[in-house]
């Protein structure tokens, strides 16, 4: 099946994202503008190597580098342990998914269903993998270090498996915190009232249904959030911290959802949390 040059690049833009995508979903890292710009690259990349001048592109070396250089992109890499996962992720992903595609593409003898119908099943299964893979601790509480523009505070969250909050438009999972316990990372005299009729930028409206109530909240999205369950600070997954304006049982300041409990030591930094003292 030929195909004409805008349908190949949206097609493989369509492909790029759904894989670096995963990728990110995996690592717990999303960023859709990162996700955008290793995507069109892949797509230039591919549109290029069409291109007799720049055949040199094909080599498989040339391709492996691109797939690890996307990976690395996509996912955010903050250091070499996690540029190599992230490489090493994308390209596992990306041969997967290619498998599955050319399988289904056997059955059907259909480029663009099996491009759809592989890239679904696989994404699935491939998740699903992950999630069989990830290491979870088996404790309930953690301790969390909130930042953003503003400032960092300390929280003593407890993992709530009941906490299926998602923030609508990233699909991203959301922490519930006190208003009190967080009020060094709002903006200066934030009032959580003022904002019901228009929301304070950065900030968005998410559903819950928990601590004996339902209602909406504002949420946030922090720059960075540290768990620690004892023995070192591990960079969190990306998630949404909703402000509740009420004060939660015992010492408890915050609700996280099961994905704080995800263990990745390769993400382990040293965190300076005071004048001459950090934590590892």
């Amino acid at each position: 099946m030929s195909l004409n040059l805008e349908s190949y690049v949206l097609l493989n833009l369509g492909m790029n994202l759904v894989v670096l995508a995963l990728c990110a979903r995996v690592k717990g890292h999303i960023s859709w503008t990162q996700l955008l710009f290793a995507a069109g690259f892949g797509t230039l990349y591919a549109v290029a190597m069409l291109y007799e001048p720049f055949h040199q592109l094909r080599a498989w070396p040339m391709r492996l580098g691109l797939g690890a250089l996307l990976g690395i992109i996509a996912v955010g890499a903050e250091n070499a342990k996690q540029a190599l996962g992230a490489a090493a992720l994308n390209i596992g992903c990306t041969a997967f998914l290619g498998g599955v595609v050319q399988g289904v593409y056997g059955m059907t003898q259909s480029l663009v269903p099996a491009l759809i119908l592989g890239a679904l099943v696989g994404g699935m299964m491939f998740l699903a993998a992950s999630r069989g893979r990830a290491r979870r601790l088996e404790r309930w509480e953690v301790e969390l270090i909130l930042s953003t523009k503003y400032g960092r505070c300390h929280l003593n969250a407890l993992i709530d498996t009941g906490n299926q909050l998602h923030e609508p438009l990233s699909g991203l999972p959301v922490v519930i915190a006190e208003q009190s316990s967080i009020h060094q990372v709002l903006p200066p005299d934030f009032d959580a009232k003022e904002y019901e009729s228009k929301l304070p930028m950065g900030f968005r409206m998410v559903g819950y249904g928990a601590l004996g109530a339902r209602g909406k909240l504002l949420c946030f999205k922090p720059e960075r959030l540290m768990a620690s369950y004892g023995d070192a600070w591990m960079r969190a997954p990306d998630v949404w911290v909703a402000v509740y304006p009420g004060q939660m049982p015992g010492k408890v300041t915050a609700l996280a959802p099961p994905v704080i409990g995800r263990v990745q030591p390769s993400t382990r930094e040293e965190l300076s949390i005071g004048k001459g003292q950090s934590v590892r």
